[in-house]
């Protein structure tokens, strides 16, 4: 038994094998508790599954159930939006149930509630941590404290972090070398002025490779 999981490239092409080869059964996705890299990730993979089991005429023999250990989909500002759309194609949401045991003889997973769901296709996001190289520093334990709004790390004021792998609930979807990535260095510099090792150069260039990719798309 494998479990595939979209975060990383080699489990994310594994699973849409799987998910092709699957001719009836059920697909159990597995959300953990918030914080965790790209929170709309899990409910947005589950929407292409159950997209791609329609597109291969299969929807009324594959079950797809998404356990989620936070109350609504993340993050909350597009719950409602997740939620409206896991209902839409069928995909069955289970809140507030945190997987803590799988069988991988019989194919089962429990959660913290005692419920107990069967699948013959697991895809169960493990527990996320910042970079290895950013834990040796001591930056991070599992994640990154950072203080708000200047972003300055909390184990060195001098040192910055932006992206997945920092506290902050809303500032982990920005990533560098896209839109909000660079708009929140350059923020970030306003605020704190020269000590930010990063310039209005550098957040214009990530700016002019986004316009690039967008014109590559069009």
């Amino acid at each position: 038994m494998r479990n595939h999981h979209a975060w990383d490239p080699g489990h994310a092409l594994a699973l849409g094998a799987a998910l092709r080869r699957l001719g009836s059964g059920s697909v159990v996705f597995g959300v953990p508790p918030a914080p965790y890299k790209c929170p709309p990730a899990p409910y947005e993979v589950a929407l292409l599954a159950a997209d791609l089991v329609k597109g291969l005429g299969r929807s009324g023999r594959v079950k797809i159930t998404l356990v989620d250990a936070n109350a609504n989909p993340q993050p909350p500002p597009k719950a409602r939006m997740f939620k409206e759309g896991l209902d839409k194609v069928g995909v069955e949401h289970v809140p507030n149930n945190r997987l803590v045991r799988v069988d991988p003889e019989n194919q089962v997973v429990e959660t913290d509630k005692g419920e107990k769901f069967k699948f013959d296709l697991l895809s169960a996001l493990p527990r996320n941590f910042a970079p290895g190289f950013v834990r040796e520093t001591g930056l991070a334990r599992q994640y990154t404290e950072v203080d708000l709004p200047t972003f300055s790390t909390k184990a060195f004021d001098d040192v910055y972090a932006i992206g997945d792998h920092i506290t902050g609930a809303v500032y982990q979807i920005c990533i560098c070398g896209e839109y909000p990535g660079a708009e929140t260095c350059r923020g970030r510099r306003r605020v704190a002025g020269p000590r930010v090792k990063a310039d209005d150069e550098g957040a214009q260039h990530l700016l002019e490779l986004r316009q690039q990719k967008r014109a590559l798309r069009n």
